[in-house]
């Protein structure tokens, strides 16, 4: 299977415009036209002609830009716009997964929305509900436990194959194999055993039993996750993840939608669902909830294969309240005096 072509930027915004159009009212396509040419323009005026140019640098040098030439309430707007166009261009594989993320919108005061990460609460109340569904062990339910109960990242999980998952031993393995298509992000620093709960490894049992298709890759390794043609691509499990994300798994749908009819369940537009999230903001959210467990940083490091330092800049999201209560919970009750 070929991956997709490295569009220029151009086209790729005439492509999401074009797949926009048949959804949206004529006056909000045009004012996305309107959004998205601005980029373009300044895409071209600084040689970034094709998507592959484009990097996470480029998009918040984009955004200071407009940050200041523009008002805060036109420019939220705007970035608003682009990073749903950059979520659709990671999910067709045209991004680098993340990419979107690079974007810092605005946040304006009647603006409750977090698209940075899943939510922690999100996040397990996902879970929870696929534990009690018939969707228990599904390949989504499979796929969102190791990626929220690990913080890996999509290329580690594509690189597990059966071997690498030890039920016995309650743990799963990362290891680094280059030579047959599935190196790790940091190469043989990214080689870990990570330990599983009871839960999650009954889990990934079941799923091995009852819903894994039992195929090989091109160079006869037998990979954890399948697809009907073996080894699954970067791209389809980020289109898995987005999917196994919608909140229509667990509660009705808050964009107004139902999910029979709902088009943003089709395979290929799983993405396009607004509180969907991509592999990267299923990590981010993993790590913030880690830390809200009280789980140690060094231990989330290595669960995660990210440094302390990337961690607390850019994963350990948690907001002061939160820290609050987690320093309560821990040290409060020390100073409790007694009479």
């Amino acid at each position: 299977m070929t991956g997709p072509p490295d569009l220029s930027i151009s086209d790729a915004v005439s492509r999401w415009l074009d797949k926009r159009s048949g959804e949206m009212r004529e006056a909000t396509i045009s004012t996305y036209h309107y959004q998205l040419k601005l980029f373009v323009d300044w895409c071209a005026e600084n040689d970034i002609q094709q998507c592959s140019d484009l990097t996470a640098w480029d998009l918040d040098t984009y955004e200071t830009h407009r940050r200041q030439t523009a008002a805060q309430v036109t420019v939220a707007k705007e970035l608003g716009t682009l990073q749903r166009w950059l979520k659709w261009a990671e999910g067709v594989g045209l991004l680098e997964d993340g990419l979107a993320d690079a974007v810092e919108r605005p946040r304006m005061p009647d603006d409750p929305s977090d698209d940075t990460k899943l939510a922690p609460e999100v996040g397990t109340t996902l879970l929870a509900s696929y534990r009690g569904s018939a969707d228990h062990a599904s390949r989504s339910h499979t796929l969102l436990e190791l990626l929220w109960t690990i913080g890996a990242r999509v290329g580690g999980i594509r690189s597990l194959d059966l071997q690498d998952f030890d039920a016995e031993g309650q743990y799963i393995q990362f290891v680094n194999r280059p030579d047959t298509d599935t190196p790790l992000k940091k190469g043989s620093k990214g080689e870990r055993v990570v330990g599983l709960t009871d839960t999650v490894t009954e889990v990934v049992a079941e799923y091995i039993d009852e819903h894994r298709i039992p195929l090989q890759d091109d160079y006869g390794r037998t990979p954890l996750f399948t697809s009907q043609r073996g080894r699954p691509v970067a791209n389809t499990l980020r289109t898995w993840t987005y999917a196994a994300t919608q909140p229509c798994h667990h509660r009705p749908c808050p964009h107004g939608k139902e999910r029979p009819t709902c088009e943003w369940t089709s395979y290929t537009s799983s993405s396009q669902c607004p509180s969907s999230r991509s592999p990267h903001q299923v990590r981010t959210g993993a790590i913030t909830w880690m830390r809200h467990q009280g789980v140690p940083r060094d231990v989330v490091k290595d669960r995660a294969n990210a440094s302390e330092r990337v961690i607390e800049q850019h994963y350990d999201k948690s907001d002061p309240v939160t820290e609050m209560e987690e320093r309560r919970r821990q040290y409060t009750e020390n100073l409790e005096i007694e009479e």
